[in-house]
């Protein structure tokens, strides 16, 4: 049963005290790193979560991410952060791993659902918990997964209320979670345990930990306008090396400084263009 408004009030408690106080009792306790969740982020029957500051995205540093691998997966990650003036660009197809401003602890015979908030699906923003299902005994934030669907670039803004916590009552809970999520204080990364990997034989489970990729070369790693932009400015010099050849041979010496000159800044400034062309590219990749 979805617990109301009038119900989420009942049973939320304002600090660690508080819920020492009501010991027994089915409880909610949502603190942050600002002590400064409002109850006006409860609705009708659910509770509006914010999103941090800062998340990470994907490195296309790589030539892949063997996903059952048993190394540090740090490295394939770029933290990123979001301006709160300008918000973070998440483009078309990207995903952004971020986590929740608000820490949720439940007690009692409570579990909590995340989901995403309607508003902003409507931009074809996809906003998926890594866990969705918040069983009592957790006292964690909750990893997020935000996906942007649509062809143009979304905004993104940090503390923005994306994501909503759904909380039901359910029968007797005589086990609460106490798994390796239910103390997370930031977005973890993923770790692999041998366990994932048992359902194959040795042998197998050798050849896929064997799986590391190489880091993709400088050319790999740029986007399709870049390489382009590379192009460009490259057919761009050599046309602008051959001019000033055939001016060596003219006989009005004046006219060829004036003209050597003219095409050696046309291609400072042309350095420059493709140079900022290929920064913004290399900065949205």
């Amino acid at each position: 049963m979805v617990i109301d408004k009038t119900g989420i009030m009942s049973i939320l408690r304002t600090s660690e005290e508080d819920l020492k106080n009501h010991i027994g009792e089915d409880s909610i306790l949502i603190t942050t790193i600002y002590d400064d969740f409002s109850i006006e982020q409860i609705g009708n029957d659910s509770i509006d979560l914010r999103i941090n500051n800062k998340g990470y995205i994907l490195s296309n540093d790589y030539q892949f991410v063997n996903t059952l691998s048993d190394e540090n997966f740090e490295k394939y990650f770029e933290e990123v952060q979001l301006n709160a003036e300008t918000g973070y660009d998440l483009k078309p197809g990207a995903l952004l791993f971020v986590d929740t401003l608000e820490r949720i602890n439940l007690v009692g015979d409570l579990i909590g659902r995340i989901s995403g908030r309607s508003t902003f699906s409507r931009f074809g923003l996809s906003v998926h918990c890594t866990q969705e299902k918040f069983s009592s005994g957790i006292n964690s934030i909750a990893a997020l997964q935000i996906k942007n669907n649509s062809n143009t670039v979304l905004k993104i803004f940090p503390y923005q209320k994306l994501a909503q916590l759904i909380v039901e009552k359910t029968n007797h809970n005589e086990n609460p979670y106490n798994g390796t999520f239910a103390l997370e204080d930031r977005y973890k990364l993923p770790v692999i345990k041998s366990s994932d990997r048992k359902q194959y034989d040795e042998r197998t489970q050798e050849c896929i930990k064997r799986l590391k990729p190489k880091k993709k070369s400088l050319l790999e790693r740029k986007t399709s306008s870049a390489k382009l932009n590379t192009l460009f400015q490259s057919i761009f010099g050599f046309a602008i090396t051959v001019g000033i050849g055939i001016i060596g041979f003219m006989d009005n010496k004046m006219w060829a400084i004036v003209i050597m000159v003219i095409l050696s800044v046309l291609y400072i400034i042309m350095s420059w263009y493709f140079y900022k062309i290929s920064e913004k590219s290399e900065r949205e990749r």
